[in-house]
């Protein structure tokens, strides 16, 4: 990929699209490019490695397993998306595993080089608060439901969630899968693996919905 070619692909990231052509063109001269082939694991969960990520091309997955192998999915990523920004920001260890649901191409900035771009560039800096802060309104909406909602319930708000996903996307009426995360085999979904479910109840519940909703159609809503 040529170097102009990567300036293009990084002024499409929202956390760098106030950036001038020369901070981007520093950027790009910064980062590493990587490729991975789907199923190929991209940040392991408990490495030392500190480098910020940004999603380029294909898709990837945020997920957890226990020592059991039972897995925990935390958000699928799309093009545009930034990880590994916890590990950047306090240099310890990575708190989920993210792997490569298709072809993927990475660009990585060291943990050094993303806190000196953020100090000379507030905009960038601004961005990535308001990421964190969304993760953080995120999980704070996992942890309510967790502690008030019945398995069933809560599913029915992630299914709400991945239905306002699409509409945001389209905008044209299109045929819902539901539930995308979790009855998907050739995408290594683990089925029924909702953050705070047992995997039985969720695999039961899940598939359940899954029938209920299959022949929906969703735009704004279902």
């Amino acid at each position: 990929m040529l170097h102009s070619e990567r300036v293009i692909r990084l002024k499409r990231l929202r956390i760098l699209e106030k950036l001038s052509d020369a901070a981007l063109q520093s950027v790009a001269g910064k980062c590493k490019w990587r490729s991975y082939a789907a199923g190929e694991q991209i940040l392991g969960h408990g490495d030392t490695s500190t480098d910020v990520s940004f999603l380029l091309a294909g898709s990837a997955r945020a997920i957890s397993y226990s020592r059991e192998g039972k897995a925990v999915v935390f958000a699928d990523l799309k093009p545009d998306a930034m990880f590994g920004e916890i590990a950047a920001i306090d240099r310890k260890q990575r708190s989920v595993s993210i792997e490569a649901l298709e072809p993927c191409t990475i660009a990585s900035l060291s943990a050094d080089h993303f806190e000196q771009l953020m100090l000379s560039e507030p905009a960038v800096a601004v961005a990535t608060l308001h990421h964190v802060v969304a993760i953080v309104r995120r999980l704070s909406e996992r942890v309510f439901e967790f502690s008030t909602l019945a398995v069933q319930n809560r599913i029915h708000a992630e299914l709400l969630r991945l239905a306002r996903g699409v509409s945001q996307e389209q905008t044209d009426p299109v045929a819902c899968a539901i539930p995308f995360r979790y009855c998907r085999p050739d995408q290594h979904a683990p089925r029924g693996r909702f953050p705070g479910t047992q995997p039985s109840h969720g695999d039961r519940a899940s598939q359940a919905r899954a029938r209920q909703f299959s022949n929906y159609r969703c735009g704004q809503a279902f």
